[in-house]
């Protein structure tokens, strides 16, 4: 099981791009791609001196892509720019480097990498707090079309109300 957890403090001093840190999230599907030109080359330099492929680097090339196209490979860029659009990143903003970006944006950034990550279960601590209208109510669809489990704490009692199956509530040291 793979949870993701949406951290509320975000080291300032990344360098990467808000789109690199987000696509930094799948970067499985970069070491499959790695993976699957390192294959098309071997395959290639058989076909060249005239060799049969080997059937074993066949069936690798042919389970790598499998887990490529499975994983999202092939839409990834536009998935982590689609994630950063409907958290407010325009092109421009996107292609800021973290350490330009106030805490709220960083935050949002952290939020688009767990997006697109699509782990099994979401551990979200409050994830409206940094986001204006149009992100919260852009963010609002997350909930209901996520695949996964999500885990949410928020002192906003309307947008859990609206989007959760199960609800609890901690009051005064108690569960109920």
């Amino acid at each position: 099981v793979r949870v993701g957890l949406l951290r509320q403090e975000v080291d300032p001093r990344g360098e990467a791009w808000a789109r690199e840190e987000v696509e930094g999230a799948l970067a499985v599907l970069a070491s499959l791609e790695r993976e699957l030109r390192e294959l098309e080359a071997r395959m290639a330099h058989h076909g060249e001196a005239g060799e049969e492929v080997p059937e074993e680097l066949a069936l690798r090339w042919d389970r790598a892509h499998a887990a490529f196209e499975f994983g999202g490979g092939f839409e990834r860029e536009a998935r982590a720019l689609r994630v950063l659009a409907g958290l407010g990143f325009d092109a421009a903003l996107a292609e800021r480097p973290l350490a330009t970006l106030s805490g709220g944006w960083r935050v949002r950034v952290e939020l688009a990498k767990l997006l697109v990550a699509a782990p099994d279960v979401l551990l979200l601590d409050e994830p409206t707090n940094h986001l204006d209208l149009p992100s919260i109510e852009w963010f609002e669809a997350t909930p209901a079309a996520f695949r996964g489990g999500v885990v949410l704490i928020s002192p906003d009692r309307t947008f859990p109300a609206r989007h959760v199956t199960d609800l609890a509530e901690f009051h005064a040291g108690s569960l109920s």
